[in-house]
């Protein structure tokens, strides 16, 4: 027998309240309280959560880290950028 695991996406309110253990490494201060969050969607459709963020600045060298953070609260599978 095959089992069918249904994977729920998390709503805003839990992508919000996972984002906010992603810190800024130079700062100390989550993304959601400094405000790099804009906007999350949660994209049944597609099984996607796309994340409409900033870095601190527009040169910021740790961009990649802030993306692969991401993977930590939210799984790989549940982010686009």
């Amino acid at each position: 027998m095959t089992e069918t695991v249904d994977t729920a996406l998390p709503n805003e309110e839990e992508v919000r309240n996972a984002l906010k253990s992603v810190y800024d490494p130079e700062i100390g201060i989550s993304i959601i309280d400094l405000g790099l969050v804009y906007g999350v969607q949660v994209d049944d459709d597609s099984k996607n959560v796309l994340i409409d963020m900033t870095l601190t600045t527009p040169a910021c060298p740790l961009g990649p880290g802030h993306q692969s953070g991401l993977d930590a609260p939210l799984g790989p599978a549940h982010h686009g950028f």
